[in-house]
């Protein structure tokens, strides 16, 4: 069980300020490893994308794989240290305090854990694990705890079983972390060389900086009870989000770049369910607030006799951002728009643009 500790940790680091920034129209930021050098850009989207994913694309262990790359970056780029530069006990700790941190971003809820130190290994007991919850599966959030151990235990040949799944009838979801030799019937992903995509221009480009559209960031969303805090989960409606960096989509959508239709639709299936009861408030000022809430950027929406015009001032950029024609982010904006209008809208086609010191895409009927 995660002690008080963990929770004084988790409230000095993520929740107070200068570490999480969620008051900023457009962004959503952290300052992350112990010392709060390292700075990293997150979106928050639904869960329902990545549950829409799994049950169409039939790819488990290529969506466990994807997951893995992701989970070793995200891990590396967070800052904690490895199992040979640290002793045990301060080990111990910081994967606890790291745990923490994937729970308050919605991963899982109620969370216990156990290290076997000795053998490298990792079990998991937790509740609502991301997308098996909805379907028994979830394979791409499995790969991301094999990926985020295998960094940490220094072991690229860790992979991760999940021995129990509340999602098919079991009572709580629990999950082995360990090297193959030590796991029954577990994926063999190794790991091929994981390019971090982070530098210089990931800084400047993911500065934050004041919209000239937007005015709502994720803490007035908050505020106004759009999101609220449910049972452990962030969610709106019935849908659950989760908070992650924007390297985990692109990278998807890079690796099954042959499927950018499937991806394409199942965000926009999810993207019909955003809209509740704002039709008041007009879709393009939903769009607008709801890209800059969940972190997006800042968003101006536009219609000529083409169609309809997204632009996203400020996008969040990674390394593989130039590779990706964005069927996620198109296929979730074209369910919200069709929503509101009651009529298919798809944005078909994508523009990019390197301003120098901020990234702009356009997406367009």
């Amino acid at each position: 069980m995660i002690d008080e500790s963990d929770i004084d940790w988790y409230l000095k680091n993520i929740e107070l300020p200068g570490k999480s920034v969620i008051d900023h129209p457009g962004f959503i930021s952290e300052n992350l490893g112990d010392q709060g050098k390292t700075y990293a850009r997150n979106v928050s989207v639904p869960e329902d994308i990545y549950v829409n994913i799994e049950e169409k694309l039939d790819k488990p262990r290529k969506l466990y794989k994807i997951g893995k790359r992701f989970g070793y970056r995200y891990t590396k780029i967070f800052g904690l240290p490895k199992r040979s530069e640290v002793s045990k006990s301060a080990f111990k700790k910081s994967t606890r305090k790291f745990l923490k941190y994937l729970e308050s971003i919605c991963y899982w809820s109620q969370g216990k854990s156990n290290i076997e130190y000795e053998k490298n290994m990792l079990n998991l007991s937790v509740e609502d694990f991301l997308v098996c919850n909805k379907n028994g599966s979830g394979n791409l959030f499995l790969g991301a705890a094999a990926g985020f151990w295998s960094y940490m235990v220094e072991n690229k040949e860790v992979e991760a079983i999940q021995t129990n799944c509340k999602g098919r009838g079991d009572e709580r979801c629990r999950i082995k972390i360990a090297p193959r030799y030590e796991l029954e019937d577990s994926f063999e992903a190794g790991m091929e060389k994981v390019d971090f995509g982070f530098s210089r221009d990931y800084k400047i480009f993911n500065k934050i900086r004041d919209t000239e559209y937007a005015e709502n960031s994720m803490k007035d969303y908050e505020k106004i009870g759009f999101f609220e805090h449910r049972n452990g989960l962030f969610v709106h409606g019935n849908m659950r989000y989760i908070w992650t960096g924007l390297s985990l989509i692109e990278i998807l959508e890079n690796e099954l770049e042959d499927f950018d239709d499937v991806l394409f639709d199942c965000a926009f299936q999810a993207g019909r369910k955003i809209p509740k009861n704002e039709a008041c408030e007009g879709m393009k000022v939903f769009l607008v607030e709801y890209l800059s809430a969940t972190g997006w950027g800042d968003t101006r929406v536009r219609k000529d006799g083409e169609g309809y015009q997204v632009e996203s001032f400020m996008f969040p950029w990674t390394k593989f951002t130039s590779d990706t024609s964005f069927p996620i982010f198109r296929g979730m904006v074209s369910g919200i728009i069709t929503k509101f209008k009651q009529s298919e809208i798809k944005l078909k086609t994508i523009r990019k643009h390197d301003e120098g010191v901020t990234y702009t895409i356009v997406a367009e009927e």
